[in-house]
């Protein structure tokens, strides 16, 4: 049994409360496999990340990968997660276009650039739907 720790000031942020519970979660998940996870070591995180966005979690992934935001005393930066941003918004566009889940289900809840990314995304896409349609083929109907 895993121990999911975490910051409790992500409890005044729900986005990335769920988007760090997603991806723990995939941790666990993997520990649970019948055999392991054959990946390279410094390739696991991103590989966690990407199994977060397959269980339907991309859209908290990728608003709470980079918050750019003022303070009393200047800017803060800060992120969450370990594939870049624009990696997570085109895998959750691939994760969409498998399970057949419209743009417009995840636009109003991305932040605007990363809406027009998954748009971008979605069209560039349209040029594997091959691709798409095999991936389709291999995952099951229902997560």
């Amino acid at each position: 049994m895993e121990t999911i720790c975490y910051d409790l000031s992500l409890l005044d942020n729900p986005n990335n409360l769920i988007a760090t519970f997603a991806h723990e979660l995939s941790h666990a998940l993997h520990n649970r496999c019948r055999e392991p996870v054959d990946i390279e070591p410094e390739l696991y995180e991103l590989f966690t990340d990407l199994t977060a966005i397959y269980l339907g979690y991309g859209v908290f992934l990728a608003n709470s990968r980079f918050d750019f935001q003022s303070t009393n005393i200047g800017w803060q930066a800060s992120g969450a997660g370990y594939l870049p941003e624009a990696d997570m918004v085109f895998a959750l566009g691939i994760f969409m276009k498998v399970k057949n889940i419209d743009i417009s289900i995840a636009e109003p809840y991305l932040k605007p650039n990363l809406s027009k990314m998954l748009k971008k995304a979605f069209k560039q896409l349209t040029r594997y739907e091959k691709n798409i349609d095999e991936l389709k083929s291999r995952v099951p109907s229902t997560i």
